[in-house]
């Protein structure tokens, strides 16, 4: 499937500070501390936010969040508060100035935070971060003429039983050959998967999806830039599901379908995901040797800038295993 739609990955710098307030008194070497429901319920308070307590008098160091309980309304984080706070006082929990992203078909600029439109950005902070192009997902052939050889070499080490992933990027547009590696006989048994664009947003769901659901209603958008045999995962807050591949997609309906069905709950802020997959659990040889993948498919294919090439290589062995990685490409 072709389409001539494209997708702006907007950054900008979101200065929403205070949450709520600190519902019961804290300890200095506290990691856990009960807040307001308020603070529970606003969007930007998610595992792995940067927040901080302020009485003004005090104020904590920089805490990362670990866990949210919503029953207890209880956050805790990775540090210490750092000083006794009173909820009397009060103490107020803001989360820190960060980063936020939105993908459109506009390059227009944004000017409303995307998580909130209530909460401010910084001025003049949006700025387009990354292009999708549905060629480029879809693995087409270059069109760039490109012809200057170069060559980027990984050496890629991973301890028995381990994961090991390598991510290939450039800032500026390469047209790919293909990948290919060197292993060693202690790789026998090991699996690995080469993944173009891994987990791209392609847009967000028109209808809510209920737990068991394997037709997904989704925008143009979505519709435009997958293709079957893509895989497919969910995003929405702290939540993000693997649903495997897309085996079917219906273009009157607004719908795809999948072929893992979802088990949680989402809604249509839930946000697809999309990869290309070049190789997928495909086995090493049990020799050393030399290996290779896209060699047809691959041939001159364009990479925009910033677009990633993924390698996931799993070490099933009883020892460590060591890849030498090639990427071959024009400039």
């Amino acid at each position: 499937m072709s389409s001539s739609r494209t997708l702006y990955k907007h950054q900008l710098y979101c200065l929403h500070g205070e949450t709520g307030n600190l519902a019961e008194d804290t300890g200095a070497s506290d990691t856990v501390f009960v807040v307001d429901p308020a603070v529970i319920a606003d969007v930007t308070i998610v595992v792995g936010s940067e927040i901080r307590l302020s009485d003004g008098s005090n104020t904590s160091p920089t805490l990362i969040i670990q866990a949210i309980d919503e029953e207890k309304t209880t956050i805790t984080t990775t540090a210490a508060v750092g000083h006794i706070f009173l909820a009397a006082t009060p103490t107020v929990i803001s989360r820190l100035p960060h980063v936020v992203h939105q993908w459109t078909e506009s390059d227009g600029e944004v000017k409303t935070c995307p998580e909130h439109p209530d909460h401010s950005v910084q001025e003049g902070s949006c700025f387009i971060s990354e292009i999708i192009e549905p060629s480029e997902v879809h693995i087409a052939q270059s069109a760039s003429g490109l012809n200057h050889p170069e060559l980027y070499s990984e050496r890629l080490k991973v301890a028995s039983g381990g994961t090991g992933v390598l991510d290939i990027s450039f800032d500026y547009l390469v047209t790919g050959k293909n990948i290919s590696g060197y292993i060693e006989a202690a790789n026998e048994g090991d699996r690995f998967d080469f993944i173009a664009a891994p987990d791209t947003p392609a847009g967000m769901l028109t209808e809510a999806a209920a737990p068991g659901d394997t037709v997904l209603h989704v925008p143009s958008s979505v519709i435009d830039n997958v293709h079957v045999s893509m895989s497919c995962k969910l995003f929405e807050g702290a939540t993000v599901e693997d649903l495997g591949r897309i085996i079917a997609e219906d273009d009157a309906a607004g719908t795809i379908t999948v072929k893992t069905p979802t088990t949680s709950a989402f809604t249509t802020a839930a946000v697809v995901l999309i990869s290309t997959y070049g190789a997928e659990n495909c086995p090493l040889p049990t020799f050393q040797t030399d290996f290779a993948v896209g060699n047809d498919q691959l041939e001159g294919v364009d990479v925009a800038a910033g677009m990633i090439l993924r390698i996931v290589y799993r070490n099933s062995g009883p020892s460590d295993s060591s890849a030498i990685m090639h990427f071959h490409y024009l400039t």
